[in-house]
């Protein structure tokens, strides 16, 4: 639960420099994808959240770079949407 939530947090980069990359998968709900690193995805596909119990369907990746400063949906929060940080 994310009460009160009013940002998210996004790793543009690693330590070194070298790019973080996030998937793009689909989710049980076909109108929404989920952004997520690789292990994330690893755990949620065991939590109900993606069309088959088990499997992920990754649809495009971005850097984490390329996702600061957006705008994101907060369903449990009461505000409608919060901004990416690093």
């Amino acid at each position: 639960t994310m009460y009160g939530q009013t940002n998210c947090w996004v790793l543009p980069c690693n330590k070194d420099g070298s790019e973080v990359w996030y998937g793009c998968y689909e989710a049980a709900d076909r109108n929404e994808v989920f952004v997520v690193g690789e292990h994330a995805a690893r755990n949620m596909q065991f939590q109900g959240h993606f069309p088959s119990f088990g499997q992920t369907n990754c649809i495009g990746r971005l850097d984490g770079r390329s996702l600061l400063g957006l705008k994101v949906s907060a369903p449990l929060s009461p505000l409608e949407t919060v901004f990416t940080l690093p």
